[in-house]
């Protein structure tokens, strides 16, 4: 993990929401991840590729990169939004589902029941690509 990307992430959280301790663990350490990501792009040198394919495919995943930034900052809105006005289990199923999308990127993740976003998850789990414990080291 690069020092000063995690100083620049961090702040990024605090500004945009302050601390996440109100989300449960997993999906606080997803958007930490999702930030991170979001930060290191300003690291990233002038990529020289050797075929078409290899600049799609970074295209792709800088777009990507971008709509889980823009999605993320939209999750937290809306569930402490959600925490105000609706019962403790919707909260837990929101954060389920925001899981799927975000971490475990399981497609149509919106037209499935929880039971199989559960079972989705579990079979997407060697597909995670996150930093483990991200949100302790930042101290959020």
């Amino acid at each position: 993990m690069d020092q000063q990307t995690l100083l620049v992430t961090r702040q990024s959280l605090i500004n945009d929401f302050g601390n996440l301790s109100d989300l449960p663990h997993e999906l606080a350490n997803t958007i930490a991840n999702v930030y991170y990501r979001y930060c290191a792009l300003a690291d990233v040198p002038d990529r020289h590729f050797r075929s078409i394919d290899d600049s799609i495919a970074a295209i792709a995943e800088l777009e990507r990169v971008q709509t889980e930034f823009e999605f993320a900052r939209k999750v937290v809105a809306q569930l402490r939004d959600l925490r105000q006005k609706a019962h403790p289990s919707l909260v837990a199923v929101s954060s389920e589902l925001f899981l799927s999308i975000l971490k475990y990127r399981i497609d149509d993740a919106m037209n499935k029941s929880p039971i199989r976003l559960m079972f989705e998850r579990f079979l997407h789990r060697h597909k995670v690509s996150e930093i483990p414990r991200l949100i302790d080291a930042l101290r959020l």
